[in-house]
């Protein structure tokens, strides 16, 4: 909806970044695993142009948003759970739903009040970290081969972006584009180039990029949302280096400090190349995203 009202809330900036985290920390911290991809400040704020985030303070503090197909939402930075329908159905303009909402917090809202809708294509795939260590099972056969076949082809060493510096990431970012046929500002690059070179006041991600005979083949930059729970923000590999993504995350499981017991790859926007890939690591879980607004609203 253009010029639609929530155009005039501030956008979404650093000096929100405290009172986000606090209460989206908590959040994240009743849904253990199971906490939603989406649900940081430097999450939201790396992709606040995208989604045209502006923040919401009041009694009921939201971050207003647009989907990648246009829907409007408020990500809630309360618990729904203990606000009545009916003062939930004040919150929201005509059009506007409550997004992402996890499947737990659904369990404790009164449907028979609610308009409830979820895609496929929003959901987060989750993963035991332990069967990236070797890739054992059976059906991870493809990743165990094409890794093994970098580490014996290849001299494989790794380093800390924070300490190596960002110039290397930030070729292999542009080559990625290149290979991808995609401009500088394509898919998730500014993203990217932002988290790799963030501004004062936004916690760098911690990232390590990994050397191929001393070439840098690719960068992993990661987020823990909780104690057990890393997000793969952003995983960048070059083609000349086939099975360097399974090679990435096997490092990233057998090395990391502290391990992580689950990683989250986020969603994969319907798209099949993407929905394809994340299938093939055999997902422990697929985490359901709902839209939720009271049928008074709709």
């Amino acid at each position: 909806m253009e010029g639609r009202p929530r155009s005039r809330l501030p956008l979404l900036g650093l000096e929100h970044r405290d009172c986000i985290e606090a209460a989206l920390e908590p959040l994240r911290r009743s849904l253990a695993e199971r906490a939603l991809s989406e649900l940081t400040f430097a999450n939201l704020y790396l992709f606040r142009a995208v989604h045209d985030y502006r923040f919401m303070a009041g009694d009921y503090p939201c971050v207003s948003g647009r989907g990648y197909d246009g829907a409007a939402y408020l990500i809630p930075l309360f618990d729904l759970a203990a606000v009545p329908a009916g003062a939930l159905g004040e919150i929201l303009l005509p059009g506007e739903c409550f997004h992402p909402v996890a499947a737990e917090v659904l369990t404790r809202l009164d449907r028979s009040v609610l308009q409830i809708e979820t895609s496929r294509d929003d959901s987060d795939y989750l993963y035991a970290a332990a069967q990236f260590v070797d890739y054992r099972a059976a059906s991870l056969r493809g990743q165990r081969g094409a890794a093994l076949k970098l580490r014996s082809g290849h001299r494989i060493s790794r380093g800390a972006i924070c300490e190596h510096g960002p110039q290397a990431a930030l070729g292999v970012l542009e080559q990625w584009c290149n290979e991808k046929n995609l401009p500088a500002d394509g898919a998730d690059a500014v993203a990217c180039r932002e988290a790799l070179v963030p501004p004062a006041g936004l916690p760098a991600l911690p990232g390590e990029i990994y050397y191929l005979d001393g070439q840098p083949a690719g960068f992993l930059l990661t987020e823990p949302i909780n104690p057990d729970v890393r997000v793969v923000r952003f995983a960048k590999g070059l083609r000349a280096f086939a099975g360097i993504y399974p090679l990435m995350f096997q490092e990233l499981c057998r090395h990391h400090e502290p391990p992580a017991r689950w990683l989250n790859f986020e969603c994969d926007l319907g798209k099949p190349n993407f929905r394809r890939a994340k299938l093939s690591y055999a997902p422990a879980q697929l985490l359901s995203k709902y839209r939720v607004s009271p049928r008074t609203a709709c």
